[in-house]
This record gives C-alpha cells, sequence and structure tokens, in this order.
C-alpha cells in the first residue's frame, strides 16, 4: 500500500512540475527581451538569439546530460579555437566595407559566430561535468551559464557588488531577470555568490 502511495506522489510531484515549465516559443521569447536589455557590446549584437537559444537548452537539459570523452589535448584545442575565431572576427569587423564585399566574406561572418559559441558551449559544460563533482541543479546549471553570458555579451566581469551587507549589481539584476523569465524560485543572489565562489576556486 506505502508503495502504491508513494509512486501515485511522485506522478503528482512529476505532473505538477511539468505545469510549470514554459514553452521554448515562451521561454525564448522571455530571455530574448532579458538579454537585449542588457549594454551588449557591438561585436557580440548578432549572438543575442544564439544565446537565448542556449538558455533555452540548459532550462531543459537533464543534469551531467553532456559528459563527450574529450581529453585535455582536445580541451587545449578548443581554447586555441576559440582564442583564433574571435581574434578573427574582430578583425573582420574592423576591415573596410570596400575589403569585405572584395572578399564576400560578409555571408560567412555568422558561421564565425557559431563556431566561437560552439566551442565554449562545449568548454563551460566540460567545466561543470568533472568527474566527482556533484550533480547540478537547473538553477545552478542557469547560473552558471547566465555568469559566462553575461560577461561574453557585455565585456565586463559577473561579480557582486555590496553595501552594509548587501549584494546588488548588474550581474546580479541580470540573474534575477533571468530567474524570472524561466520561473526559477532559487534565491539569485545565493546563486550569484555560489557561481562567483566556484569561479574563484578555479582560479586558485
Amino acid at each position: 500500500m506505502k508503495k502504491g502511495v508513494d509512486r501515485r506522489r511522485r506522478t503528482t510531484r512529476a505532473l505538477t512540475a511539468d505545469l510549470h515549465d514554459l514553452r521554448y516559443d515562451q521561454l525564448y521569447d522571455r530571455l530574448s527581451q532579458v538579454l537585449s536589455a542588457l549594454p551588449v557590446i557591438e561585436s557580440r549584437r548578432d549572438t543575442v538569439g544564439a544565446e537565448a537559444e542556449y538558455l533555452c537548452s540548459i532550462y531543459w537539459s537533464p543534469p551531467n546530460d553532456f559528459a563527450p570523452d574529450i581529453t585535455k589535448q582536445d580541451e587545449r584545442d578548443l581554447r586555441a579555437l576559440r582564442k583564433q575565431v574571435n581574434a578573427l572576427r574582430l578583425h573582420i569587423g574592423k576591415m573596410s566595407e570596400n575589403a569585405r564585399v572584395a572578399m564576400k566574406i560578409d555571408s560567412g561572418r555568422h558561421q564565425l559566430v557559431r563556431i566561437e559559441m560552439t566551442a565554449e558551449r562545449i568548454l563551460e559544460r566540460l567545466g561543470a561535468h568533472q568527474p566527482g563533482r556533484p550533480r547540478e541543479g537547473r538553477a545552478e546549471r542557469i547560473a552558471s551559464a547566465a555568469a559566462s553570458m553575461f560577461e561574453r555579451l557585455t565585456g565586463k566581469p559577473s561579480t557582486l557588488r555590496h553595501s552594509e551587507g548587501v549584494a546588488y549589481g548588474p550581474f546580479l539584476d541580470f540573474l534575477k531577470a533571468v530567474f524570472e523569465a524561466c520561473r526559477v524560485t532559487a534565491s539569485a543572489e545565493a546563486q550569484a555568490k555560489a557561481v562567483r565562489r566556484k569561479l574563484r576556486k578555479n582560479l586558485n
């Protein structure tokens, strides 16, 4: 009897959780608005839509869903690729219009953006899925992705400011907006602090 009750309770919880999930188009629209409100640097304006799609994928992805068999050399190659593609993309952006037209490269610039972002995302997920690390919940995964996204789009660090023990600042405001868009009820401040602790730990 007890097993049957427990099974029904689990089913009810699962169904209730599903009711709180957003449709893709709803979530994408919400996140696009949040990201567009950021002071995005000019070279990143054309990536806002792709970043919103990435947050959507984080929202629905189960914990530890991405653990490819990538070696340390593969990781170094990805980091080098990201750096070189970023430099090439920025150089193209500084070229004159005549030079770009002569090279016929404007139509391929979005491919460079996609390559760079794909490398960044793989490296981010590799960092979050090292063996022995605890599984992350939805709030943790969204907060980690939002921190990297904030830095990519604004060129500013995802730091917190404090006044009389109260945290504030652009990144915290952004994370609160992202959590609201995703209907995440966890504390944005607590998650932002956890992200900063994780970043400091990785640097040491």
